[in-house]
C-alpha cells in the first residue's frame, strides 16, 4: 500500500487551541494522533489578524477538536471564532465536534459547563492515556493506545505490530533498525571474523554508519586472503546496508514508509543470520535466533519509546 493510499483512509482532524495555555499539550497530543489520523494544528502565536485560511481547514476536515482551557474559551478569542464556524458546519454529513480536557480548571465557567454538557470529550487531566484512548475511540470507532504507552505495554505482539504498521514514530523505528544492524548483524559478523585464521583488521563500530564504513576495507582483506565465503557474506550484508541507506532518506515524519522499510531490514537480518547458522550447522544459535530475536526487538522498542517520550516534550 502506498503512503498516499494509506493517508486517504485517515480521518482528518482540526485541533483548535489557545497557544497561551495549550501549546505544550497540543504538540504532544497532535504528534500522537498523527500516527493514526491526518491532524492539522496551527503552530503560530495567537496574535494579529485571524488567518482566514484556518476556516478553510475546518471546512475540509470531518472532526473539530477543541482543547478546553481557560484561554481557549475566553470571549472573542480565536478558538471561539473557530468553534462557531465548526458549529455552522455541524449539521453537514460526517461532521463531529469533540473536546479534549488537558487539566482540571481551578474555576469553571458557565460556558465550559455548557460545552461539556453539549459535546463529548476526552479527559486527559489525570491520565493522558485514558484521554487519548477516549478520543481515538470517538474518531476511529476503536480505542487506540498512544505510541508512548508502548514503552510499558506488556503485550509483545502489540508492540511488534505497532512497529511494523507505522504506529511507532519514524525516528524510533529507525533507531530499532540501526540497533539490529549493529548489535545483531555486526556482532555476528565480528565474531566470525575473529574466528578466521588470517587476522582481519577492523574497528569496533557503534553505529550503522560505522558498520557501513568498515565493510569495504574488510572486504578487500577477505579477497586478498581468497576467503570467498566471507566475501559472499559481506555482499549479503551490503544488501541490508543498501536498505538502511534508503531508510535514512525517508523523512522521520513518514511513519508508514519508515515502518515498512524497518520491517524489511529486520526480516532480512534474521534471514541472513538463520542462513549462516544453518550453513555452519550451529543449531543452538539457530534456535536462539528463532526464539529470542523478536523478543529482543520488542524490548528495544520499549526502551527507545520510553527514552524518546522523555525527550519528545521538547521536540513536538
Amino acid at each position: 500500500m502506498s503512503k498516499e493510499a494509506d493517508a486517504t483512509k485517515k480521518p482528518r482532524v482540526f485541533i483548535s487551541y489557545a497557544h497561551a495555555d495549550g501549546y505544550d499539550f497540543v504538540r504532544r497530543l497532535a504528534f500522537a494522533l498523527s500516527l493514526y489520523m491526518d491532524v492539522f494544528w496551527d503552530r503560530h502565536l495567537e496574535a494579529g489578524d485571524y488567518p482566514e485560511q484556518l476556516l478553510k481547514e475546518i471546512e475540509n476536515r470531518e472532526f473539530f477538536l477543541l482543547i478546553l482551557t481557560p484561554f481557549s474559551i475566553r470571549e472573542n478569542g480565536w478558538c471561539q471564532k473557530e468553534l462557531r464556524h465548526a458549529e455552522q458546519l455541524h449539521n453537514l454529513p460526517n461532521r463531529t465536534i469533540l473536546l479534549a480536557k488537558p487539566f482540571d480548571s481551578l474555576m469553571k465557567s458557565d460556558f465550559e459547563d455548557y460545552l461539556i454538557d453539549k459535546y463529548t470529550y476526552g479527559d486527559f487531566a489525570s491520565d493522558f492515556e485514558a484521554g487519548f484512548r477516549r478520543i481515538t475511540g470517538l474518531i476511529l470507532k476503536e480505542e487506540r493506545s498512544s505510541w508512548e504507552y508502548l514503552g510499558r505495554d506488556p503485550n509483545g505482539n502489540t508492540v511488534m505490530m505497532s512497529l511494523v504498521s507505522g504506529r511507532v514514530p519514524g525516528i524510533v523505528a529507525k533507531s530499532v533498525a540501526e540497533w539490529a544492524l549493529v548489535k545483531k548483524l555486526w556482532a555476528f559478523f565480528d565474531a566470525l571474523l575473529s574466528s578466521l585464521k588470517m587476522p582481519i583488521m577492523r574497528g569496533t563500530p557503534s553505529t550503522a554508519i560505522g558498520v557501513i564504513q568498515q565493510l569495504p576495507f574488510i572486504d578487500q582483506q577477505l579477497l586478498r586472503d581468497r576467503n570467498f565465503a566471507a566475501h559472499y557474506l559481506v555482499q549479503r550484508i551490503m544488501e541490508v546496508v543498501r536498505l538502511y541507506e534508503i531508510l535514512r532518506e525517508i523523512p522521520d515524519r513518514d511513519h508508514f514508509n519508515t515502518s515498512k522499510h524497518v520491517h524489511l531490514i529486520l526480516a532480512q537480518i534474521k534471514a541472513l543470520l538463520e542462513f549462516q547458522f544453518i550453513a555452519s550447522r550451529d543449531f543452538l544459535e539457530l534456535m536462539a535466533i528463532r526464539t529470542t530475536y523478536g523478543a529482543d526487538i520488542v524490548d528495544k522498542v520499549r526502551e527507545l519509546v520510553l527514552d524518546h517520550a522523555r525527550r519528545s516534550r521538547y521536540l513536538y
